[in-house]
């Protein structure tokens, strides 16, 4: 009966967390900001901004929607907007994050803690964050595994 009350007024909110550590690993897109756990998950993963070869730790950078989690302006509205999960966050600093908002580059996440960066000429450089990681691609086949 108490349940029944509960769930009839209540609002529910999807969380998945790991079931051996109990850590929250997505939050749907009811939540912005990352739970503490998240967070902690994701810099702790990527240790440095995700940007090639910078070196600004994690803990000064900004987490990131690697895909949008806000839809920008002109943007298609059939593209469906980004996630708060370990997927789709990534630590930037300031200035990696303004040059991916507002500087023509595009990220991609292309695995947890795996980072596509495309120039706005088409270069692309596949970088892993905190490992000093990071491979020149554009003359790579686009579906070619990654060399790390």
């Amino acid at each position: 009966m108490t349940a029944r009350a509960l769930a009839a007024g209540g609002i529910w909110q999807r969380v998945v967390t790991d079931p051996l550590t109990d850590r929250v690993l997505d939050v749907g897109r009811e939540r912005y900001r990352p739970p503490a756990a998240l967070d902690e998950l994701v810099r702790t993963r990527d240790g440095t901004c995700a940007a090639p070869g910078c070196t600004v730790p994690a803990c000064g950078c900004d987490l990131d929607h690697t895909e949008e989690y806000h839809p920008r302006p002109g943007a298609d509205p059939d593209t469906p907007p980004g996630r708060t999960d370990a997927d789709n966050l990534g630590p930037l600093c300031h200035r990696h994050h303004r040059l991916k908002t507002d500087g023509g580059f595009r990220l991609r996440q292309i695995q947890p803690g795996l980072f596509e960066w495309i120039t706005p000429t088409g270069h692309r450089y596949l970088t892993r964050p905190g490992t000093g990681q990071c491979h020149d691609a554009t003359a790579d086949p686009h579906d070619a595994p990654p060399p790390f």
